[in-house]
């Protein structure tokens, strides 16, 4: 069995920046490197006269009120095609892995078996997300177009939840053989020691943490309720909120707000780091979400996670084991009540917190996102091991 593959990288992503698709572009970059084999990133690739056509992109938008995204076109992905084939052809590669790369990928004439990664289908996040709803009509056509060509077009098509994967098998007819979920892992350059995120206790107040870049899809208002409603029964509570400005009248002696740390600076990991040490949970009602990297990382810390159930998160939450799961129209007071009765009993909490940090070593993490993905390529080069 072959120890390691030469694997080309295709993404229009930089994979050196942590913010890259959440991160997730650098860290399975790390994982292939470290578990996979050898891996060649064949991009970014610019778009010609890509800053004109932003231009006229955004000037129709504000005479029609609709989107377009001409880096997402299939324009783009003829022009991608012609540039990543060329750089095909000049080695031998093993695999095309690409992550997020439905675009660069479509229109690829090529022999090298493709791995396409992504956390979702176009079909089900276009109803989900209101960005969506202001698309152009050829906009939806192009993105269906791509989404489509990239799933029949792949050897494998790797998800992180079960809600994506299938997606791709019934609302794209892909084989159901080369679908596969693969739990994402938490963006983390160091993990802390297990000794330190396992032994939480709450004496004084309980320390939860919001941690989005979005504030109304995220479900910071509901977060907020939270607060205000553990406060109303008397519980002792403090809430960061960390990655998002909120609203100027969301304001409480226990609100804290930090507005955004750049994890592509030392210092700004460590105040991280130092945060999600000190909190006890996270809160996140989010109200459309693909799979959520940040409970990946909740988990590392031993933070059992409160949002609800939507898109792919339950592929990371379980309820009772590393958080709970609300339904899409519960209110602050509902996830309150869930929030005291998992923290007012010593043990219940204590279970939460070290099995949050046993769901992170056993699946949410890029190392084990690499050996999967390492089996299945070994199966698609040698057939059943």
């Amino acid at each position: 069995m072959k120890k390691s593959y030469k694997i080309a990288f295709i993404t229009s992503f930089d994979p050196e920046d942590r913010r890259a698709w959440s991160g997730s572009i650098h860290y399975i970059a790390e994982s292939l490197k470290k578990h996979v084999g050898e891996i060649e990133n064949l991009g970014p690739v610019p778009i010609p006269f890509e800053r004109i056509k932003m231009m006229v992109s955004k000037n129709i938008r504000r005479i029609t009120g609709k989107i377009s995204y001409p880096d997402r076109s299939v324009a783009a992905s003829m022009h991608y095609a012609r540039i990543f084939e060329r750089k095909l052809e000049r080695k031998k590669y093993d695999f095309i892995v690409a992550p997020a790369a439905s675009v660069e990928i479509a229109n690829i004439e090529t022999r090298v078996p493709i791995v396409y990664i992504s956390d979702a289908t176009f079909n089900i996040v276009k109803n989900d997300y209101s960005i969506f709803s202001t698309l152009s009509e050829k906009t939806l056509e192009d993105q269906e177009r791509l989404e489509r060509q990239s799933i029949e077009k792949s050897s494998l098509c790797v998800y992180p939840s079960k809600w994506a994967a299938n997606s791709a098998i019934e609302d794209y007819k892909a084989d159901k053989n080369k679908v596969k979920v693969i739990q994402f892992g938490a963006n983390l350059d160091s993990v802390p020691e297990k000794e330190l995120v396992t032994n939480k206790k709450i004496d004084d107040k309980i320390r939860m943490l919001f941690l989005a870049k979005e504030w109304d899809r995220k479900g910071g208002q509901t977060a907020f309720d939270t607060l205000l409603a553990l406060e109303s029964i008397g519980i002792e509570a403090e809430l960061t909120i960390l990655g998002v400005t909120p609203p100027k009248h969301i304001k409480h002696r226990n609100l804290k707000v930090i507005h955004y740390l750049n994890k592509n600076i030392q210092n700004e990991r460590t105040k991280f780091n130092e945060i999600l040490l000190k909190s006890h949970l996270l809160l996140l009602p989010t109200k459309t979400e693909c799979f959520g990297l940040v409970f990946c990382e909740a988990n590392a810390y031993g933070l059992p996670v409160f949002t609800r159930g939507v898109g792919g998160i339950s592929s990371i939450v379980k309820n009772g084991i590393n958080g709970f799961l609300h339904g899409k129209n519960e209110s602050g007071t509902e996830f309150a009540k869930s929030i005291f009765n998992a923290t007012r009993d010593k043990l219940i909490y204590s279970n939460l917190n070290k099995n949050s940090r046993k769901r992170f070593e056993e699946k949410l993490n890029w190392d084990f996102f690499g050996k999967e993905l390492k089996r299945n390529l070994d199966k698609l080069t040698y057939g059943e091991t």
